[in-house]
């Protein structure tokens, strides 16, 4: 909790808000490359964070390696560079501080400068993969309905509550951390003994027909809020208004781009991410005709 408050108090209007409206990082999309729209979820957390332009790519790179089921020595090896990077990066940020978050968290003696490169860990790959991943289930999800993205098209107004429904249908993140029983117990029907592990699925909770009417059906009209695709509580993510902000941004995009989006292969050879953490199809081939030209 005190390192989860030392950053909130970053991510206010002065803060993360107040950059992700402001900065240029979301100029239209540039030739409606469809890859271009995993760019925003790396660049604004690098900004955040003020990593130097020059080493975002490895920045990409380390963050994929982490939590993709590479070998253990590749893993490893990214790991190791991340975790020397982001301590030199901190010391630079003690001696010449800028405008971002290390900085402000680096004048902030409430944390070690080892609590400060987990931190920046934690926030890189939450705030790169995740966000990534989302964005390429709304590129999918907007292929996959055509008539989505011309109501979107018609009423801008409905894009907030698109990306709820993104959010609790293919949400980034398929399970939350683990939970071990400090005593026997029942979870529903389901005995667990102490020292046992939990998994709690919050995809399974986002599609409870118990908390919501026609689970499996993508509604724009559905009752905003619900869902824990953001998880709940004192472990809600602390990225949530950013993430938002750059799906929102990302959907007005393509509703003001994009005359309809369509998928370039058959569902059955879409390559979806493996394991039982992230959830998303990482570059979703999509084909796209741009508002004007002919279908």
């Amino acid at each position: 909790m005190r390192l989860s408050r030392a950053v909130a108090a970053q991510l206010g209007e002065g803060g993360v808000i107040g950059f992700v409206l402001s900065t240029s990082v979301y100029e239209p999309i540039p030739g409606l490359a469809i890859s271009n729209a995993l760019h925003p979820a790396i660049s604004v957390i690098c900004e955040l964070l003020g990593v130097p332009l020059d080493d975002r790519d490895r920045f990409r790179w380390a963050s994929e390696q982490v939590v993709a089921p590479v070998a253990v020595a590749d893993r490893e090896e990214a790991y190791v560079w991340m975790s020397g990077y982001l301590a030199e990066l901190i010391a630079g940020k003690r001696a010449e501080p800028g405008a971002d978050l290390l900085s402000a968290l680096a004048d902030d003696d409430r944390l070690t400068d080892p609590e400060l490169v987990g931190m920046a860990f934690l926030l890189l790959i939450a705030g790169y993969e995740t966000t990534a991943n989302l964005i390429g289930a709304v590129l999918l999800g907007l292929a996959r309905r055509p008539g989505l993205l011309k109501a979107l098209r018609a009423d801008p107004g409905l894009i907030p509550t698109a990306v709820e429904e993104f959010l609790r249908l293919d949400g980034p993140v398929v399970t939350a951390a683990e939970r071990f029983a400090t005593e026997d117990m029942h979870v529903g029907d389901v005995p667990a003994r102490r020292g046992d592990m939990l998994l709690v699925s919050l995809a399974a909770a986002n599609g409870d027909p118990a908390r919501f009417e026609e689970p499996d059906s993508f509604r724009l009209g559905r009752p905003a809020g619900g869902h824990l695709a953001f998880g709940h509580g004192v472990h809600h993510c602390l990225g949530a208004p950013p993430a938002r902000m750059e799906v929102e941004v990302v959907i007005t995009a393509f509703v003001q781009q994009v005359e309809s989006l369509e998928l370039a292969v058959a569902e059955a050879d879409l390559e979806w991410a493996p394991g039982l953490l992230m959830h998303g199809v990482r570059r979703p081939p999509v084909s796209a005709v741009a508002a004007g030209e002919p279908a």
